[in-house]
């Protein structure tokens, strides 16, 4: 049931064109059995809307492997073949073409000046770009093996090497931040799980799913802790729980829960932490950061075996 949700969420956003959270449903659930070949055939054609030919192909490859009569599959397949030969495309406008190649010679040399330039430009602009994106994030736990930063293996950015329990964590997911602090990986959310009080959001869900099912290969040795935290509202009177403290603590533990329940991560794996509405991961200061505070922190330690 939860994987036909998360199909069904995948193809809302798509058609609501926000195909980058579409694909990263798509990527986080292992479909099986009926939902596989349709939750492939929809990544390829996310992929092909967004001019990626060859993720679509092998999406599209992949849904075929799984069922040969797949017919979507053969027409996308087919448009993608079609797409990339140059004489069906010229066949289809020749005299489009031949205007074209009357301008293009005409106009060659005037943006041959200006190529280089742009060129240059854009270089700068992405060096730029990607610049500013690493000083907002820190280095993430996937390219930390592979980082040129510190030659020695194993090391974050500060030179504290990590057990192989943790270099080995892949935590590339969408909406989720994944950091070095000290010996342990610290696990946020670019969102808030919960709308309010101890209720998990369906995308809360579909992301704790892809870090649960990540942890598994690692479960002998690791431990996390779930840090519940709050916004700054205090809780009306007559409230279920007495404070934020309490339900920063009872959110932690609807992580766990859902944890435990759905993958292979025993009990005695986690502690549950509250921090309430103090030293939360964003200011309370507006209310998307109030509501991206309803949420937890974990932090993944490494557990020495027994």
């Amino acid at each position: 049931m939860l994987a036909e949700a998360a199909l069904d969420r995948a193809r809302e956003l798509a058609r609501a064109g926000r195909y980058t959270e579409a694909l990263g449903v798509l990527r986080a659930f292992e479909f099986d059995g009926p939902q596989r070949v349709p939750a492939l055939d929809l990544a390829a054609r996310i992929c092909a809307q967004q001019g990626n030919p060859i993720e679509a192909e092998r999406y599209w490859t992949a849904a075929q492997g799984h069922d040969p009569g797949c017919a979507a599959a053969a027409a996308g397949l087919a448009r993608l073949r079609a797409e990339r030969s140059p004489m069906a495309r010229v066949g289809r406008f020749p005299g489009l073409v031949l205007a074209g190649l009357c301008l293009g010679a005409t106009v060659w040399a005037w943006v041959g000046l200006r190529t280089d330039t742009r060129q240059l430009m854009a270089q700068v602009n992405e060096v730029r770009d990607a610049l500013a994106a690493f000083q907002r994030n820190p280095l993430p736990v996937s390219a930390m093996a592979s980082s040129s930063a510190d030659p020695r293996p194993g090391r974050g950015r500060d030179g504290v090497s990590l057990p192989p329990d943790l270099r080995r964590l892949e935590l590339d997911i969408p909406g989720v931040t994944p950091r070095v602090e000290g010996d342990a990986v610290v696990v946020s959310f670019d969102e808030g799980l919960f709308r309010r009080g101890t209720a998990l959001t369906f995308d809360a869900r579909t992301k704790l799913l892809a870090i649960g099912k990540r942890l598994v290969p690692s479960v002998d040795g690791i431990s996390i802790q779930v840090h519940g935290h709050t916004d700054d509202i205090p809780l009306p009177a007559g409230a279920a729980l007495s404070d934020n403290q309490a339900l920063g603590l009872a959110r932690a533990a609807a992580v766990i829960g859902f944890l435990r329940s759905s993958t292979e991560l025993p009990s005695t794996l986690f502690y549950a932490h509250s921090t309430g509405d103090a030293g939360t991961p964003f200011p309370n200061d507006s209310r998307q950061n109030r509501s991206r505070n309803r949420t937890v922190v974990l932090k993944i330690l490494h557990k020495p075996k027994d």
